[in-house]
């Protein structure tokens, strides 16, 4: 089987929405959909015993988001360290940075949001329901692309320091080559 070239992707929707290749691959991933969904559970009961207007009141939306964010943290940090004891290099790193970056906002705002009046906010709870959704789904796909890395190629971290190594070789082998060289007074010495 023949390896295709890589590419840098042209544009930064391609790289935006590189992690939704994964869907591509693995179908199954899909159902990550229906478990928040289910996680939200507790609503629909309300809703059917007639207490929804009192936990959308309380900011049912804004604690089970909060409840469901720091287990992305927990699979980032355990993938870390794993790949640490296992002495492999941390792919995809660009990704993943942005993607915890951006759940550690969602989640300091959620909090922020919960402490206050907009913790009775339909509204609020409605956009923050979609926000995580979206941050969440990402971030499981940014989980996923290491196991799917072939997908990958062209959005794989350039590691500076493979590219630094390949300039420190090729200056080595020049400098091997070398028989003379001339100072700044113009004499030749030989090596």
């Amino acid at each position: 089987m023949k390896n295709k070239p890589t590419r840098e992707p042209k544009t930064l929707w391609e790289k935006l929405t590189a992690p939704f290749r994964v869907l591509s691959v693995e179908k199954f991933y899909w159902f990550w959909v229906v478990s928040y969904f289910i996680s939200f559970a507790g609503l629909l009961i309300d809703l059917l015993n007639h207490n929804f207007s009192n936990s959308i009141n309380n900011g049912m939306v804004f604690s089970t988001c909060m409840a469901i964010l720091p287990p992305v943290f927990i699979e980032f940090i355990s993938n870390y360290i794993y790949m640490n004891r296992k002495k492999s290099k941390e792919e995809y790193s660009i990704y993943k940075g942005w993607t915890m970056g951006i759940c550690i906002v969602i989640l300091i705002l959620l909090f922020l949001f919960y402490v206050t009046e907009i913790k009775s906010s339909r509204i609020a709870q409605l956009i923050c329901f979609v926000v995580v959704f979206f941050a969440l789904f990402y971030t499981y796909l940014v989980t996923k692309m290491e196991v799917h890395d072939t997908v990958f190629e062209d959005f794989k971290d350039k590691p500076y320091l493979e590219a630094e190594k390949e300039v420190l070789s090729k200056t080595r082998s020049r400098a091997k080559k070398l028989k003379t060289t001339t100072t700044a007074e113009g004499v030749e010495i030989k090596l």
